[in-house]
This record gives C-alpha cells, sequence and structure tokens, in this order.
C-alpha cells in the first residue's frame, strides 16, 4: 500500500515513512493518538523511557488542537502525521485554529514552588521538555500545526 505524502515535509530531509490519523476533536480521543505514538515508537526502536516521553507530548498536543485550535467541536478532525527515517522521528498535530507562532514563557520554578501556578496550561511546558525540538506555524492547507520531532542519530 502506498503511504500518501506527508503534508509538511521539508526538501531537504531524508524519505520519510508515513502514518497519518484524524481523531474526532472531543476529550478521550488523545488516547488513540498516544497508541498511535506508542506502536510507531516501538516499530523504529525507540526506548520505553522516549516512547513515553513521546507519548505524553502527542497527548499535550492533541489536548491543545482539541481545546483552543478545534473548539471541542467534535467534526473538526484532528489530523496527525507520524513520520520517520533512520534520522528522526517527526509528529505533525494539525488543527483549524489560529494557533501560536511563538509559545509563552515557561513556567517560573520559584512560582511553581510557591503554588502560584495554575493547575492548568502545562501542555506547552511538558511537551518542549519531553522531545528535541517542537515548531509552530500556519499552513493554508493544513492549519495549525504543531511539530513534534525526536532525533533518532
Amino acid at each position: 500500500m502506498k503511504m500518501p505524502p506527508n503534508p509538511c515535509k521539508s526538501r531537504n530531509e531524508p524519505k520519510m515513512t508515513t502514518i497519518e490519523l484524524a481523531i474526532p476533536s472531543a476529550y478521550g480521543f488523545e488516547k488513540i493518538a498516544m497508541d498511535t505514538a506508542r506502536a510507531v515508537a516501538q516499530w523504529i526502536g525507540l526506548s520505553e523511557e522516549r516512547t513515553e516521553d513521546l507519548r505524553t507530548a502527542v497527548a499535550e498536543a492533541c489536548l491543545n488542537a482539541i481545546q483552543h485550535g478545534n473548539g471541542l467541536q467534535i467534526e473538526k478532525p484532528v489530523r496527525l502525521v507520524f513520520a520517520f527515517s533512520e534520522q528522526s522521528l517527526r509528529v505533525d498535530v494539525m488543527d483549524s485554529g489560529q494557533g501560536i507562532t511563538t509559545p509563552p514563557p515557561s513556567p517560573n520554578l520559584e512560582r511553581i514552588l510557591t503554588q502560584q501556578m495554575p493547575a492548568r496550561g502545562w501542555g506547552l511546558f511538558l511537551i518542549e521538555h519531553l522531545v528535541d525540538t517542537v515548531e509552530y506555524h500556519r499552513s493554508k492547507k493544513h492549519g495549525h500545526v504543531t511539530r513534534l520531532i525526536i532525533n533518532l542519530t
């Protein structure tokens, strides 16, 4: 079966194998994306620790897309493209929202320790600390894209 082309592939990257997934914009469906992330990570031989990092980052990106990008409108899908080569694993999480181009400042350790941080709003902080690179951009064709990259070499 021939895989469809990756919508966000850079011309400078080696050929990547892709797996695409679409989930409804409702809480709970991020678990399907997490399971897919685990399967891909195991297929390419990621360690269990890195697999769990990826699963958590994918879940957080999906939850942001579901809530903020698509406004919990179940008919608007969150699309994911898992792309991998010998050098990297990339996950693009796409929604129809306006998105962000730069993340807000990371939580401050002092504010965390003094409980001045809200219980919510940790998603971007977690994502940034669980994968090697995070990118945010808009695409006319694909909406807002959050790209998660784990280097394999």
